[in-house]
């Protein structure tokens, strides 16, 4: 049905379904079901920020709209596993990072300390060859 706001929106119809709401929003940018039927493609096509956009707005003009409200409760969803999923990759990088530096400082100190004893012990053998 053309008038179901449950249709679903997929494959390679979802540019085709931003870009004809996009052109209707142009001429009617307050148009609830326009901004919805955007929201869902740009869903499924993992521009989840415009949808949240898109949501909140039709949302806004049409509160009575579950289609709209369960959308937007889904892209919010995605959204935070999305940070979360950031939050948990940076910090393992970070982690690592921090640990390959300290192993370098390690290696480091290692090397001047073994340079240390050994120009100290080759001091030694001098002064002693001396006497």
């Amino acid at each position: 049905d053309e008038d179901d706001d449950t249709a679903p929106v997929r494959g390679p119809t979802l540019a085709k379904a931003i870009e004809h709401c996009t052109s209707a929003l142009a001429l009617a940018p307050d148009h609830a079901k326009a901004l919805y039927r955007r929201g869902v493609a740009r869903k499924g096509h993992g521009e989840w920020r415009d949808a949240l956009a898109d949501l909140q707005r039709a949302v806004q003009l049409d509160p009575k709209s579950k289609a709209a409200r369960t959308e937007l409760a889904a892209v919010r969803e995605l959204l935070r596993e999305q940070k979360r999923d950031a939050k948990q990759t940076y910090a393992g990088m970070f982690d690592k990072m921090l640990d390959a530096d300290a192993q370098r400082e390690t290696k480091r100190r290692r090397e001047l300390a073994a340079k240390r004893q050994q120009q100290h012990t080759g001091g030694a053998a001098a002064a002693a060859d001396d006497a």
